[in-house]
């Protein structure tokens, strides 16, 4: 098999496309091993993943890639949050959501994410003061980019 990404993805794609989940998955694994920090390789998983009717694997997948990589492109986020709804996760989705839309600078909408994440999640647990938390930072975010453009608020 060439080692090329492009045409290896690719063709991974096509045999999901052809209902090839099997042969799509080991082309994709030979590609993740040579590549392992390409988002182009994990999206690419993570789709075959919930093609194959694992979207709780697509969102591990996708949840380690984000570990690893904290200048991952905001997609990766938006990638999660679709994950975890797949998943049945949806205080996981919502959070994600959150973060994509921090990260592609709409902080108006980040915070209803995080609101409806926090809304999900049990009170005074882990979660809730990690919610709690991020949604503060992504308020004083917001309350900085409308005291430096009070005009446009951009």
């Amino acid at each position: 098999m060439p080692d090329n990404l492009h045409y290896g993805l690719a063709l991974a794609r096509a045999y999901r496309d052809q209902g090839r989940l099997e042969d799509a998955l080991a082309v994709w694994e030979h590609f993740e091993a040579i590549h392992p920090a390409s988002f182009a390789v994990v999206a690419t998983g993570a789709d075959l993943f919930t093609a194959d009717g694992r979207p709780a694997a697509a969102l591990d997948l996708l949840t380690g890639y984000l570990r690893r990589a904290p200048q991952a492109p905001p997609e990766a986020w938006r990638r999660q949050a679709e994950a975890a709804e797949a998943a049945g996760q949806h205080v996981r989705s919502h959070e994600a959501l959150g973060e994509y839309y921090t990260r592609t600078g709409r902080f108006d909408r980040a915070m209803e994410q995080f609101q409806l994440a926090l809304d999900g999640a049990a009170p005074g647990s882990s979660d809730a003061l990690r919610l709690e938390a991020r949604l503060e930072q992504v308020r004083a975010r917001q309350r900085q980019r409308l005291a430096d453009n009070p005009v446009s608020g951009r």
